[in-house]
């Protein structure tokens, strides 16, 4: 929490949304689903607004495993297929 105050009050959108996605996941270990997923969509948000593909990724992986132990499972698969075509691009593009 102390990080993500700290690059909140200085401006640092990719620590903010690292920051969030950390916190999204010690959050859903905690049993809170609910607030864990607030956490990730904002950073999934954050990341999208930097065009961070990786960190999109994360997100949207960090999110599909939440659904999945929420026995939602049709909402994990969307999550983790956009995540994988994501990853997928992002090798390509590195590769070339």
């Amino acid at each position: 929490m102390e990080c993500l105050a700290i690059y909140r009050e200085l401006g640092v959108k990719s620590g903010i949304a690292t920051s969030l996605c950390n916190l999204g996941i010690i959050t859903a270990h905690h049993g809170d689903h609910a607030g864990a997923r607030n956490l990730l969509e904002e950073s999934l948000t954050i990341f999208g607004e930097l065009e961070d593909r990786w960190g999109i990724a994360d997100s949207l992986g960090n999110l599909g495993f939440i659904a999945m132990e929420q026995g939602e499972y049709s909402e994990a698969h969307k999550y983790l297929c956009v995540r994988w075509a994501i990853c997928e691009r992002a090798v390509a593009m590195e590769s070339t």
